[in-house]
């Protein structure tokens, strides 16, 4: 679910220290920090097999799920209303500029100021996400 109203202030987390870890849990982290020591890492251009539990995802930045991506009990964000406000679809067949994650696992997060693009799939699901929870 997302927010229809714009974000107060709320639970605060920490800001992540180890971008280079598989698994973080009640910290905030910045989508693109995390790309950037992906990549600086050796570990190319897409996140994998990360696990994320009570953390803060914070773009700017559209999150691309590419493959066993899974959202349990997540808020997607600030909505103005309309989930599809965090909605960027695909008008090609590739998808130029967004954070790619493969075989990642959300577990009671909040994204801020995060878009979501994908496979129809993916954008089915999470258009059908009317209350806290999410799509796989």
């Amino acid at each position: 679910m997302g927010q229809s109203q714009p974000p107060q202030s709320g639970p605060q987390r920490p800001v992540v220290r180890d971008l280079n870890a598989k698994a973080f849990q009640g910290v905030t982290i910045p989508l693109f920090l995390l790309l950037r020591a992906n990549i600086e890492a050796g570990r190319g251009l897409i996140i994998e097999d990360c696990t994320f539990r009570d953390c803060i995802i914070e773009g700017p930045a559209v999150l691309l799920p590419v493959d066993s991506c899974n959202f349990d009990n997540c808020d997607f964000g600030y909505t103005s209303g309309d989930i599809r406000n965090l909605i960027l679809r695909p008008e090609g067949s590739k998808i130029t500029g967004a954070i790619p994650m493969t075989r990642c696992r959300f577990f009671d997060c909040r994204f801020f100021a995060m878009g979501f693009t994908g496979h129809d799939s993916f954008i089915q699901s999470l258009l059908q996400t009317t209350v806290k929870g999410a799509p796989s």
